[in-house]
């Protein structure tokens, strides 16, 4: 049989020749050698009949003439009636510029949720839908980051809007690094380290050693401080910078000259803004003229009593100054007063400076780190017993008040 195939238009498309023992879809295939339209793509009418893709011509063929529809095409015009059925559209229609445009004009940009992952890593598409409403950067995809027109449009909305974390996690997923232009953006690199100083590895060569982009990467992170390049690392301004904002645990990385410097030792125990990881005090990493300084000593148990350790034996024998540390460890919520132990063995073991301790301390919770000498000692074993059981007690008239 010959088959006369056209459009919904009227116009002829191409001749068939087919049997009528050729399934619709062999005749589909047919087609698609002359057209070019996928099989997927057709839909063949026979008068106001769909024609079954499993049905042979002599069973649903009554005429010479079918009409082919392209089922993209109508899908097309469906979305441009109505942009919301690009939600349920093939992946081909999602994906298509043309089409994916003119449905973000016509819903303000909201069309963008619903358009393929390729139109949504297409930098024209996606500055289109951000022109409607700057928040639908969300939907972009990989990598749209290359595209620095984009993404410092993203940028400053999420920095004037003070956009979630979220949002910058999820602008910086979008693969800024792979464009040479932004690592050479130094407020794009600053917002970048500021998320994640790891971001400082794709900064360019030329700004890798500048002290904005080096300080934003040690605010993000103390950690970083030490993969700084050696020149930040070396200036004086940019070291009291960062002790400025983590106090001691920078001075882990610092070299002698600055463990010796006076006013940044000061600023390190001014400072104590540092991860709770970090249990110790600036002082363990400065010189042994510093840690017999009385004054910095004190400074430094004053912001954390387990200085202790690190000051020089001659202070650790001193009961006035290891008082201090134990009066700076009552104004925490320490449990216990471990940090007790790095006072001189000949001072827990004296007796004047325990009873000091229990008029200071009633709870008496450092008696486990008192010598055993004085831990046997009947008056002060009494006295810690007393204390113990008072404890006990008021926990038990907290509980019974109903706390828990």
């Amino acid at each position: 049989m010959e088959l006369q195939i056209g459009n919904l238009a009227g116009a002829d498309l191409c001749l068939i020749q087919a049997t009528s023992d050729q399934s619709v879809h062999n005749l589909k295939d047919s087609i698609r050698k002359v057209t070019g339209v996928p099989v997927k793509e057709q839909q063949l009418l026979c008068g106001n009949n769909v024609l079954p893709n499993n049905s042979l011509l002599k069973d649903v063929v009554t005429a010479s003439e079918l009409v082919m529809v392209n089922t993209l095409n109508r899908w097309h015009m469906d979305i441009a009636e109505d942009w919301r059925r690009l939600r349920k559209a093939p992946e081909g229609v999602k994906n298509d510029r043309e089409t994916v445009m003119g449905a973000l004009h016509q819903s303000a940009g909201q069309a963008i949720k619903y358009a393929g992952e390729e139109a949504r890593a297409d930098p024209q598409i996606m500055a289109l839908a951000m022109e409607y409403d700057k928040t639908l950067f969300r939907y972009a995809r990989a990598p749209v980051g290359r595209h620095a027109a984009f993404m410092r449009a993203a940028r400053m909305h999420i920095e004037d809007r003070g956009g979630s974390r979220d949002d910058v996690g999820v602008l910086l997923g979008l693969g800024w690094h792979e464009s040479p232009e932004l690592c050479e953006d130094i407020d794009f690199m600053e917002f970048a380290v500021g998320f994640n100083a790891a971001n400082m590895k794709h900064v360019s060569a030329q700004l890798r050693s500048n002290s904005r982009l080096g300080l934003a990467t040690v605010n993000c992170s103390w950690r970083a401080f030490e993969s700084l390049p050696i020149d930040l690392r070396s200036d004086r301004e940019f070291v009291m910078r960062c002790v400025s904002l983590h106090g001691g645990i920078v001075m882990k990385y610092l070299p002698e000259q600055f463990t010796s410097d006076r006013d940044i030792v000061v600023t390190a125990l001014q400072h104590p803004v540092i991860p709770s990881c970090f249990e110790g005090s600036a002082l363990q990493y400065v010189s042994a003229e510093f840690k017999a300084d009385r004054w910095l000593a004190e400074l430094a148990i004053a912001q954390e009593p387990r200085a202790l350790e690190h000051v020089s034996d001659e202070l650790k024998s001193d009961p006035q100054f290891v008082m201090k540390a134990v009066q700076s460890g009552l104004l925490r919520t320490h449990a216990h007063r471990d940090f007790l132990k790095f006072a001189s063995p000949s001072l827990l073991a004296d007796p004047d400076f325990t009873r000091a301790l229990f008029e200071v301390d009633a709870e008496a919770r450092f008696f486990p780190y008192l010598a055993s000498s004085i831990r046997t000692d009947p008056e002060f074993a009494r006295k810690a017993h007393a204390a113990e059981r008072a404890r006990y007690g008021a926990y038990q008239q907290w509980f019974a008040q109903g706390h828990n």
